[in-house]
């Protein structure tokens, strides 16, 4: 599976969608219901699933410490 940087969706692929994400070093996934239209204000119900190993995200906490 190749990806673009931006999927549109990926429908009963999440698992594999995932690993090639880590694969590729790129931060995560959004998840959220199939049958959910994009509503920024529904966000809070969605899955944000980081990749554990994304290499830019090392040491990047200090950036958000006030």
């Amino acid at each position: 599976m190749r990806l673009s940087v931006s999927a549109d969706h990926v429908r009963r692929r999440g698992c594999d969608l995932f690993a090639e994400v880590c694969r590729q070093d790129l931060e995560g996934i959004v998840a959220k219901p199939a049958n959910e239209a994009y509503d920024p204000a529904a966000m809070p119900g969605w899955l944000k699933i980081k990749n554990p190993e994304y290499s830019q995200a090392r040491d990047r906490h200090e950036l958000f410490e006030r």
